[in-house]
């Protein structure tokens, strides 16, 4: 370890502190993200990103890839700590987020397509 790796040292930042840095670098409203963990002491975490209307396309990205890929950050973050994580941008439009997640948590091999949703959201927000 350098002597500057030493007196930089901290503690690694919990799931949603990082998410919260994540989600602020890519929008224009940081002040409006907000973050909910749902079953933080289990082996899944939930984690829901509220955001200004006009950032929730931001955070969705092209055809869901912005996401996709913050999804996958944290699943393999998660996953070296044998946790699973689920990560859903909120939208009052669109069906209720929870019962969404469930269903991925309780049918792990499904293969549930978000994209078709994200996309929607993507076009509401360009309206």
């Amino acid at each position: 370890m350098t002597a500057l790796e030493s007196e930089i040292e901290t503690e690694p930042l919990e799931d949603k502190e990082l998410l919260i840095e994540v989600c602020k670098a890519l929008v224009d409203e940081p002040q409006k993200i907000h973050i909910e963990e749902l079953n933080k002491d289990t082996p899944y975490s939930i984690l829901l990103i509220f955001a200004a209307p006009e950032d929730r396309g931001k955070l969705i990205g092209m055809k869901g890839e912005t996401i996709r890929l913050i999804r996958e950050i944290f699943s393999r973050i998660a996953a070296r700590e044998n946790r699973r994580i689920f990560i859903e941008v909120s939208d009052p439009k669109r069906m209720p987020t929870f019962p969404r997640i469930m269903e991925r948590i309780m049918n792990p091999s499904s293969e549930i397509d978000t994209d078709e949703n994200d996309e929607a959201i993507e076009r509401s927000v360009e309206d």
